[in-house]
């Protein structure tokens, strides 16, 4: 029978794998409990919830001597709830995880030892599975790569598929196109599987990316570290490897303007299509250090390639006019359309104390979408181990992608410019309410990590587009191994596990190897 097992990690380093990663609870399974392989990359998995100091400060929670128990038809996961040196602040209590399908945790919290279901101290670290909840950890925490296409032996030289099935080692798949060359001799055709790679740096300098189509063009906006995050920019191409080609240099559409007070911290550009209006939101700062969320409208039939196309930047603002955070630095403001209504969501930071950078969201009118309909509600605070360490203590960066019923907005957490920068998901379903944040779900774990890249660290600050092809891909600034601090364009196609969710992390040669793109299949009259 297969097992799984629990277990925390050694601290590596305060850079790769700092307290608040390796002292969280990780999985590790085997078909026959002999050997175990690690899963979700041997990144932790579970990570309890940190605590609120008086001062509105984040105190890091770690996880330490996890054990798995099954009773009561649920399978609990027990932690010791320590500080960041490894010290149980809690002896008489544990840190609790309940699931009921290996897909889904519910966080208990802190319970007392004497309350719990099953003995905390005779609950050991291995639990025996099925077969199917070893495939649904596997689903869920495994790493898809490729497996094989599925193509016929032989088909009519008349009926060669346009499209070739590829199959994912979790059972997922991915129709990808193919061209075809009836070889010499007319008994057999050669197909060149086609998925549009692209290398990575894609744009050195440039973090934050956002592609998009306007028109027949592509576009591309980012933050430009190569100008110390000052000015906004813009490139525009027939394709999207077009938009990085050489010489296809970018045009500045809000320069450095004291007169204006826009002086610093041009910062992660989006371009969203609201109430049939075009609109960039970014952050902009001015002499003093504070950056604010701001909109810029596209004049209708202009060139947005000219910078008298955009209408001035105006600040975002409450239902009453009154500052949107007052104190507070506003940043990465996102927007999506929902059941007929429009939200914007952004990162809020308070400092001295600091707050950490926390995601906040608000309904919007989309005649006036810079001015809000709601208060604005708190969604998320970076709580959990891999959202607060390295230094950094963030949830930034979201972003919408809609699949069948489910919204996922991605953001980003840990350090934004190092290794330890991730992807999370907050799910929210059909019937959910945006503005209620016990609808939503947040990802126990990151989604994308540099666990998950051999050339590539930090994968974050994420946006999503569907390109040419018809096929989704994830964009995101990342660095080269050991660039701390040098943000780098990355683009990958984002596929769609076994369960049908989204990952982001999958390798171009993981996708569609060099040595798999060739197949042969005899013809038939």
């Amino acid at each position: 029978m297969p097992v799984l097992k629990v277990y925390e990690r050694a601290i590596v380093n305060a850079r790769t794998y700092p307290s608040a990663l390796a002292r969280s609870v990780h999985f590790a399974i085997s078909p026959d409990g002999g050997a175990f392989e690690p899963l979700n990359n041997n990144y932790g998995i579970l990570f309890p919830k940190a605590e609120i100091s008086p001062e509105d400060t984040i105190l890091e929670r770690n996880a330490a001597h996890p054990r798995i128990v099954r009773t009561g038809g649920a399978v609990y996961v027990a932690a010791d709830f320590t500080d960041s040196e490894g010290v149980n602040l809690r002896p008489n209590q544990v840190y609790l995880w309940k699931t009921a399908d290996f897909q889904h945790y519910d966080d208990l919290g802190l319970v007392d030892k004497g309350a719990l279901p099953f003995d905390a101290e005779a609950a050991g670290d291995t639990l025996t599975v099925t077969v199917p909840e070893m495939a649904a950890l596997l689903t869920r925490f495994g790493r898809p790569r490729f497996s094989h296409i599925e193509l016929p032996e032989a088909v009519s030289r008349k009926s060669l598929p346009a499209m070739a099935p590829v199959v994912y080692t979790d059972g997922s798949r991915d129709l990808k196109p193919v061209r075809w060359t009836v070889l010499p001799g007319g008994q057999a055709a050669r197909g060149e599987v086609l998925q549009a790679k692209y290398p990575f740096p894609s744009a050195c300098g440039w973090a934050d990316p956002m592609l998009f189509r306007h028109e027949g063009h592509w576009y591309f906006l980012a933050t430009n570290d190569n100008t110390g995050d000052v000015g906004l920019y813009i490139r525009r191409a027939e394709t999207v490897v077009g938009l990085f080609a050489a010489g296809n240099e970018p045009v500045c559409i809000l320069p450095y303007d004291e007169a204006r007070g826009f002086i610093q911290t041009f910062w992660a550009p989006e371009y969203h299509e609201i109430g049939g209006e075009g609109y960039i939101l970014l952050a902009i700062g001015g002499k003093q250090w504070s950056p604010h969320a701001h909109m810029m409208r596209l004049k209708k039939g202009t060139d947005p390639l000219q910078p008298d196309a955009w209408e001035a930047p105006v600040r975002v603002v409450r239902a009453d006019g009154s500052d949107l955070a007052p104190g507070k630095i506003t940043l990465d403001m996102t927007h999506f359309h929902w059941k007929g209504r429009d939200y914007l969501c952004w990162s809020q930071r308070r400092y001295n104390p600091d707050s950490g950078s926390m995601l906040f969201i608000a309904e919007t009118d989309p005649e006036t979408p810079w001015v809000l309909k709601t208060e604005p509600v708190l969604l998320s605070r970076p709580l959990l181990g891999w959202e607060n360490q390295s230094g950094t203590i963030n949830n930034e960066g979201p972003f919408p992608l809609i699949v069948g019923d489910t919204l996922y907005l991605a953001y980003s957490g840990g350090a934004a410019g190092g290794y330890s920068y991730v992807v999370g998901f907050l799910e929210l379903a059909r019937d959910g309410d945006p503005l209620d944040p016990g609808c939503w779900a947040k990802s126990p774990c990151p989604e994308c990590s540099s666990f998950m890249f051999g050339d590539r660290e930090g994968p974050a600050h994420n946006s999503f587009f569907t390109g040419d092809d018809g096929k989704l891909y994830f964009a995101c600034h990342a660095q080269r191994p050991g660039e701390d601090n040098h943000r780098n364009t990355s683009i990958t196609r984002l596929h769609f596990g076994a369960n049908g969710r989204p990952v982001p992390g999958l390798e171009p040669e993981e996708d569609l190897p060099e040595e798999a793109r060739f197949v042969t299949v005899r013809l038939t009259e």
